[in-house]
């Protein structure tokens, strides 16, 4: 595989819009008659076969030594069977959450009662219940872009009270 291919003067004055290969899955991406700049990594997903366009930002604020030099850590990522864009998006969400800015499942769920106070239904009273009952002991602390089908499967136990619950799953007395 042939890495390097592109020249700085040349990238600064092209103006065909497209995406021109720099090799190892960097491309600059070309738009607008050469208005437009910026760096893209792209890679197949091991799992579903589609091709994944990751921007690593625009050409004025990173230059080709730092593009190649984040395309050379994500292409070791890929070698890991890892998948760079998950890693990347994986590292800004525990930088945010050490930062304090993100919100815990409790605070979306305290919000949600506040904007639903005027209408103190019996339904939204039952909801706020079963929320408090089952959900906040489990992961109420838990940031809420964390969760996802598998922690309200399998962490807070829907899975299991859905089976001892549901009356169609339950045995005959």
């Amino acid at each position: 595989m042939t890495i390097h291919k592109l020249k700085w003067s040349w990238c600064l004055k092209t103006t065909e819009d497209r995406l021109h290969s720099d090799g190892g899955n960097l491309f600059l991406q070309v738009g607008n008659d050469g208005a437009a700049k910026s760096w893209i990594f792209r890679y197949t997903d091991r799992r579903t076969k589609k091709k994944i366009l990751m921007e690593l930002g625009s050409m004025q604020t990173i230059d080709i030594a730092e593009a190649r030099k984040r395309a050379d850590a994500y292409r070791v990522l890929l070698n890991d069977g890892k998948d760079p864009k998950t890693e990347r998006d994986g590292a800004k969400l525990d930088a945010e959450i050490a930062a304090g800015r993100t919100k815990t499942v409790r605070e979306v769920r305290d919000e949600w009662e506040r904007a639903k106070l005027s209408k103190r239904s019996v339904h939204t009273r039952r909801a706020v219940r079963t929320v408090d009952r089952y959900v906040i002991p489990k992961i109420g602390d838990m940031p809420i872009q964390k969760v996802d089908s598998k922690i309200i499967l399998d962490t807070v136990g829907l899975r299991r009270l859905w089976m001892e619950r549901n009356p169609i799953h339950r045995s005959p007395a």
